[in-house]
């Protein structure tokens, strides 16, 4: 990902590697929550030193990381300028006190990446502007894993890998209303097979894309569009509002113009 950045955009990356406190188990989750702190508080000692500005600073990250720089972010004097949680993680975050997970109000444009909700994944909206991947549950690219696990945690992973296939291809991974997916008819079912690409959220779209918001790193110039998409009562919606659908297909899918996962 920090490569797709740099290909992209003339910036600084730092990647916060706390692989030994995150842990290897799930057995280990509960340590692993403290260490998430102790990871945000030596970030945020690292960006003060560095004098980074909060306006400046993007802050990407996955699953438990998506929180630990939400509690970053409100270290700062002033919120930082854009928060991109990755299936920000749900076990013992949803449904707990919004002082304790990611939340829209943790910097000026916050966005969510869901790839697993209500499993590994948070099910609750956690920015201004909230991508589903595949409908946001299981992806069609993990179902060939052989054991149940295997496809929740695959899944789990799958909004890091499309998010940098995003950042790779703006065009190609467009967020599509929900209202509009329910209209078009693209079910559970056909996700799961794997049956709808990447092409087909520009067929949903239309040509002029207007109603849709691309994932990536151009969704921070569509905020006012999420927040009217949050205000408005989207016809045949699935009761969520502001929320956009983002299809990914597989390898198989006879769409080559789009990378599908």
């Amino acid at each position: 990902m920090s490569r797709a950045i740099l290909e992209r955009r003339d910036e600084n990356v730092i990647v916060l590697d706390w692989g030994k406190g995150a842990g290897k188990e799930y057995i280990e989750y509960f340590r692993v929550l403290g260490n998430m702190r102790v990871a945000a508080a030596v970030l945020f000692r690292l960006l003060r030193e560095l004098k980074i500005h909060p306006k400046d600073m993007h802050f990407i990250g996955h699953s438990l990381g998506a929180h630990a720089l939400a509690y970053v972010s409100r270290m700062f004097h002033r919120k930082v300028a854009w928060l991109t949680g990755l299936d920000p993680a749900g076990p013992f975050f949803e449904g707990f006190s919004p002082t304790l997970r990611m939340v829209k109000r943790d910097a000026v444009f916050t966005e969510a990446i869901h790839s697993n909700v209500g499993v590994a994944g948070d099910v609750t909206k956690d920015g201004d502007c909230d991508f589903y991947l595949n409908v946001g549950f299981l992806q069609p690219s993990c179902l060939a894993a052989n054991k149940a696990f295997k496809i929740i945690f695959c899944a789990h992973e799958a909004s890091y890998q499309f998010y940098t296939l995003a950042i790779e291809h703006p065009k190609c991974y467009m967020g599509t209303p929900e209202s509009l997916i329910a209209i078009f008819g693209a079910t559970l079912n056909t996700v799961a097979q794997g049956t709808v690409s990447s092409e087909y959220n520009k067929t949903l779209c239309g040509d002029e894309q207007d109603r849709c918001v691309p994932m990536g790193l151009e969704s921070i110039q569509h905020k006012q569009k999420c927040l009217q998409g949050q205000k408005m009562d989207w016809l045949l919606s699935f009761g969520y509002h502001g929320n956009y659908v983002v299809f990914t297909g597989t390898n198989s899918s006879q769409f080559t113009d789009c990378p599908n996962g």
